[in-house]
């Protein structure tokens, strides 16, 4: 009962954007309009054509034993070794003349294992990285060119063609699409970002990296330049009349294709619709329905509308982006991909007087299409497939299905969606809004807006200005003419800041329904209850609603002492290491009677008449007698009491895990003091994160990431940080009030080895050497005040002053090892003895790191 108070609640994300993400924003909208507003204007008065010049490699060559050789159409066939990785290189000359763009053909092969295109045990090839360095004349200095976009034929999922010029080599092109037959010519086209002008003498170098690994290279490919030629087509015109005639006669081009293929849609107003897992859906002003509140793992919605058609042959279905929605949507997925959705199955009834009819849904078809997304599964009767839209981006998509026997609907008739979403993860409809024609088949999917899709279907002579704004609007917005402009547009949109956001939480309209779980088990719903608290307390107020400020109240309420003793006692288990409640989890009849009850009760009702400060309380107890006691522990108060429970000296424990790190960091200077921001991932031993599910990844952070404080440490729930975990950090999907703590060989062996301890102690080490002074038992004391903050001991001086000396004679013999531990190159202008100095000191200060006392509180 007290959990529905909290379940009663929805988390949206609200933006926070500062100032100058405003500022950033506005100024980019500002630049992209401006792009628009000229796009007409800056119409092309000319006619381009493309030819490709196929290039012929003059010298060649493969890394890994492999072996290219070149074949009469100027191919290069990899033979020999296929090594797990390669890289190719070769050097090409380049005619005269505009190049805007180059081209990779992936060859069929018959001498090849899989007759290629590539090397792998299927044919297939991952391109890692795609580079072209030019030498524009003969002699003239090189330099790499900069790609703006890339497109291929055919696509591996998450392996597209711009992969391979996205400057990560784990990332690249590949081809297996799940044909299961890759033998056929592939194609990848690299536009530049700027065409280049070149004369004779133009060379260039073209390397293709395929780091991917499992011998997922090349086999057979060919290397062409895109020359760029232009023509005026009526040169004795003024350039203004050039460019709209020009623009003419292309827009006209467009849509003598496009228009064929367009239909006169009808929308639909939708009358009822529900959600069976419990989403809001809310009818917009536009007659979309858009899904908030609860985002259920699956979800079927149902909507009704009136038929405004006596026929019907087909129905689209516009999936839209919504500002509410992740990533802006169209789908409410935030775990496979933000803004992501999947229609397991789609289903349409015609309802007459006579009863429900079903329509029968046929040929489907997309806009944008894409063949992953799989549009036809929506109705293919399988409930495990389905259309699937991953990383939603905020785009758009259109799908349209056929009326296997159109048939005359009764007057009357009410059309009832049913879409069916039954895949995992809340990959659910954001938002959508339904279509339907009588126009004749066949129908399907295009990619044009509503509005403009509309105008096409109107006789030219016919359409309004309105209409015929549209059309041209949109035709400059994908004209090919227009890509430099387009790109300009892409680069500008890419730099739009993402604002940061934060959750809220708002009580929602109407209850949630709330269950007990049988055994705990939140598959297994028992019955249903309603917010309320237990009978033993004291009641919640007769006459206020039961929401979470009536909770809320409730709490804080001068009858309730639980809260105030409950958060006193966890205080004081932070400094004491163990609460007046022993069972700090468990303050019933199960647990431990308090210590000092009277203490408790005390600091409770002081913590309320203090306005529930934690402030106050947390300076109240370091600034009390008790805590300011010496942990010193005579043999007396030993055989007394052991466990210090009756508080007769000062605490005296080893810190919780973050501490652990944070102490290392924070001695040696390296700590980054930055608070708030994303995860970081510090370096941790290989191998981790193999037990991972999904094969995660774990790139270490550079810079002030890779020092930051272990709170901000990336928690991977299968993979847990094990610098954390040794020194008992509990799993973080479980509850824990009350940490155990254990001592064991393994903590000690990963302060002394760990690479994060390690880099500390030499990062300390480095201070020691340039602020400590010169001789050898100052600068013991110094590295033993930073880390342990008192004077050393003479005797503990004397026995790391030999510890340090010997390690000195042991460098001074084995440089090498000297260069390994302090993290130096070999250079001949440095002395020997400085990496041994930063060496030795280096290994002195792992030791002292290594103390109980460095990372025990007394």
């Amino acid at each position: 009962e007290v959990f529905a108070f909290l379940n009663n609640a929805d988390e949206p994300d609200l933006d926070v954007p500062g100032e100058e993400d405003l500022r950033r924003r506005d100024t980019i909208q500002a630049g992209i309009e401006a792009i628009e507003a000229r796009l007409e204007e800056e119409f092309p008065p000319f006619e381009e054509r493309r030819t490709w010049e196929v290039l012929d490699p003059s010298q060649y060559a493969a890394s890994g034993g492999s072996v290219l050789a070149k074949l009469e159409d100027h191919s290069l066939l990899a033979i020999g070794e296929n090594p797990a990785t390669v890289t190719y290189e070769m050097e090409v000359a380049l005619g005269p003349g505009e190049v805007d763009s180059f081209r990779m053909e992936a060859l069929v092969e018959k001498r090849l294992d899989m007759r290629g295109p590539g090397r792998a045990g299927n044919g297939n090839f991952v391109l890692s990285e795609f580079a072209v360095i030019l030498s524009a004349t003969e002699g003239a200095e090189a330099a790499a060119l900069s790609f703006s976009s890339a497109i291929a034929d055919v696509s591996q999922t998450g392996f597209p063609a711009s992969a391979a010029i996205d400057g990560n080599p784990r990332t690249g092109w590949a081809v297996d699409n799940g044909s299961g037959d890759l033998r056929r010519d592939l194609t990848a086209t690299f536009q530049l970002q700027h065409p280049i002008l070149l004369g004779s003498g133009a060379t260039a170098r073209v390397v293709l990296k395929q780091a991917w690994g499992n011998q997922h290279t090349l086999g057979k490919f060919r290397l062409l330049a895109g020359k760029v030629t232009r023509e005026h087509l009526h040169p004795e015109l003024p350039l203004a009349e050039q460019r709209a005639l020009h623009l003419r006669e292309k827009l006209a081009e467009w849509e003598a294709k496009v228009a064929p293929e367009a239909r006169r849609w009808t929308l639909l107003d939708p009358e009822s619709f529900t959600s069976e897992l419990g989403a809001t859906l809310t009818e917009l002003e536009d007659r979309s329905i858009l899904a908030s509140g609860d985002r259920p793992n699956r979800d079927r919605y149902r909507v009704e509308f009136p038929s405004p058609l006596e026929t019907i042959t087909a129905i689209k279905l516009e999936t839209l982006p919504h500002e509410s929605l992740p990533d802006n949507g169209p789908g409410r997925g935030d775990v496979m991909g933000k803004g992501d959705f999947m229609i397991s199955d789609l289903r349409l009834y015609a309802n007459g007087a006579l009863g429900a009819v079903t329509l029968e849904l046929v040929n489907a078809s997309e806009a944008p299409f894409d063949p992953d997304h799989g549009v036809e599964k929506a109705i293919d009767g399988v409930a495990d497939t389905g259309w699937k839209i991953m990383k939603g981006g905020g785009i758009p998509h259109t799908a349209v299905f056929g009326i296997k026997e159109p048939r005359p609907l009764e007057a009357g008739s009410k059309l009832s969606l049913v879409i069916t979403q039954w895949f995992l993860h809340q990959s659910t409809l954001g938002r959508f809004r339904v279509w339907v024609t009588a126009d004749p088949a066949p129908v399907k999917a295009i990619d044009l807006r509503p509005d403009v899709e509309a105008a096409l279907v109107v006789a030219p002579a016919e359409r309004t200005p309105e209409q015929l704004a549209a059309i041209k609007m949109h035709f400059l917005s994908i004209s090919p003419d227009l890509s430099e402009q387009h790109s300009r547009i892409a680069a500008l949109r890419a730099q739009i800041p993402v604002f940061p956001t934060t959750l809220v939480m708002q009580e929602r309209a109407t209850l949630r329904k709330t269950h007990v779980h049988v055994r705990g088990e939140f598959l297994r719903k028992g019955i249903e209850v309603e917010p309320g608290v237990p009978a033993v307390l004291h009641p919640l107020p007769k006459e206020k609603a039961r929401n979470r400020l009536t909770f809320a109240e409730w709490l804080v309420d001068e009858d309730n002492p639980l809260v105030g003793r409950v958060v006193m006692n966890r205080l004081w288990q932070a400094y004491f290491g163990r609460g007046f409640v022993y069972t700090a989890e468990d303050f019933g009849i199960q647990g431990e009677p308090p210590s000092h009850p009277e203490l408790l009760d005390w600091l409770a009702t002081e913590f309320a008449m203090r306005k529930w400060s934690l402030k106050e309380m947390h300076r109240l107890v370091v600034t009390s007698a008790t805590y300011r006691q010496s942990s010193r522990a005579t043999p007396e108060l030993l055989a007394r009491d052991p466990a210090n429970i009756l508080l007769a000296r000062g605490p005296r424990f080893r810190v919780e895990s973050e501490m652990v790190r944070d102490i290392a960091l924070t001695s040696s200077g390296l700590l980054n003091p930055k608070i708030g921001g994303p995860s970081v991932f510090p370096p941790q031993p290989e191998g981790v994160m193999e037990v991972a599910y999904g094969g995660a990844k774990w790139p270490a952070s550079a810079g002030g990431d890779r020092y930051r404080r272990a709170l901000y440490t990336h928690l991977k729930r299968t993979a847990l940080y094990p610098g954390l975990t040794v020194f008992d950090m509990p799993p973080p999907d479980t509850v824990c009030t009350r940490r155990t703590r254990a001592n064991t060989p393994l903590q000690s062996l990963t302060i002394l080895n760990d690479k994060v301890y390690v880099e500390a102690a030499r990062a300390l080490a480095r201070r020691v050497l340039a602020e400590g002074p010169e001789e050898t038992e100052g600068r013991i004391r110094f590295a033993f005040r930073a880390i342990l903050t008192r004077e050393p001991l003479p005797r503990e001086v004397d026995r790391l002053k030999s510890f340090q000396e010997a390690r000195v004679a042991e460098f001074t013999a084995n440089p090498e090892a000297a260069l390994q531990l302090a993290a130096l190159t070999a250079d001949a202008n440095r002395p020997d003895a400085e990496a041994c100095a930063l060496a030795a000191w280096t290994a002195t200060c792992r030791v002292i790191l290594n103390l109980d006392e460095a990372i025990t509180k007394e």
